[in-house]
């Protein structure tokens, strides 16, 4: 057990946590950040590090990586210990002290908990095994892969969100000579980012309303889900972004907390149900929330102002 009692530890180390342990430091709360995995940067270092992100201020495009290596460096500045591969299991409240306990017997002591663990444990949404033969496994790709080259290569890009799309743009922005083609089984795009006029503008061609039968070693079985016609086409690589499925962690399962769909439910200082516990990012719910890096550090900011209210900090930069 540390005797050290921290003024504050953050649960997560993905965008959200990463910001967040520096904001604290900024403002000389004694934190530590804690990590389940053995890396940094949550979901963006995990499946989209070669993805360009458009929505972060101050950046006209940055690549998913460079944004992490970016919260490193910044963090550097403070020395701030970060732990990694560090799996909580279960917490105690002992006179207002919160003791933070892990799988290996560790034990940590803080005055108040940030949780910013976004959906936990995900794993990547596959294609069926009926889906593929074997003979496509090594065309199919499911991130992606930058040192790839796709000049004059045949690309189908599954998926109707703001990766499918994105990844569908870079390739055919990077490789002029590329046919690139995003398939999607509705009628409409979920892309915020790009239009399917973006996608036709781009010399992009769109399939909506299409479902995928069969792949085999170079060609694709397709049905349209409107005319019932199907529709065969050859590849190269088949990059699909089905997105994740969330599978939650030992955090989630803790039944005294208050949460609507395995996300803890919060007040507008992103306090949760239990007294000095509180969650910014895709980890909180609320009926207008707006999943984003932005506005994920947006409720870390806004919390970690109400802990160092409460620290009374005398700090009169901020």
């Amino acid at each position: 057990m540390q005797n050290k009692i921290y003024e504050l530890i953050i649960i997560g180390a993905g965008p959200v946590g990463l910001a967040a342990t520096f904001l604290a430091n900024y403002l000389k709360i004694d934190c530590l950040c804690l990590e389940r995995d053995s890396f940094i940067g949550g979901q963006v270092a995990k499946l989209y590090p070669h993805k360009n992100i458009y929505d972060y201020p101050g950046f006209p495009v940055i690549r998913g990586d460079q944004l992490i290596s970016n919260f490193s460096e910044q963090l550097k500045y403070y020395n701030n210990p970060l732990l990694l591969s560090i799996n909580i299991i279960r917490y105690e409240i002992k006179d207002e002290i919160i003791f933070i306990f892990d799988d290996k017997r560790n034990v940590f002591k803080t005055k108040y908990v940030l949780f910013t663990i976004g959906p936990g444990a995900f794993e990547i949404i596959k294609l069926t095994n009926e889906q593929v033969d074997f003979y496509a496994l090594e065309k199919i790709l499911y991130t992606f892969d930058n040192n790839l080259k796709f000049d004059n290569k045949r690309v189908l890009v599954f998926g109707g969100g703001d990766s499918a799309t994105d990844y569908a743009m870079h390739i055919k922005s990077k490789f002029l000579d590329s046919d690139v083609t995003l398939i999607h089984r509705w009628e409409k795009l979920k892309s915020i980012a790009n239009s399917e006029s973006d996608l036709i503008n781009k010399g992009i061609n769109v399939l909506l309303n299409t479902n995928l039968i069969k792949i085999d070693h170079h060609k694709c079985l397709l049905l349209n889900s409107v005319t019932n016609n199907n529709l065969v086409k050859e590849f190269d690589y088949v990059l699909v972004q089905f997105g994740v499925r969330c599978i939650g962690s030992n955090i989630h399962e803790w039944k005294e907390f208050e949460c609507n769909n395995k996300r803890f439910v919060v007040n507008n200082f992103y306090e949760t149900n239990i007294k000095n516990f509180y969650a910014a990012g895709n980890c909180t719910f609320s009926e207008y929330k707006v999943d984003m890096i932005l506005t994920g550090i947006s409720e870390a900011t806004i919390a970690i102002n109400k802990i160092f209210k409460l620290l009374d900090k005398k700090i009169t930069k901020y």
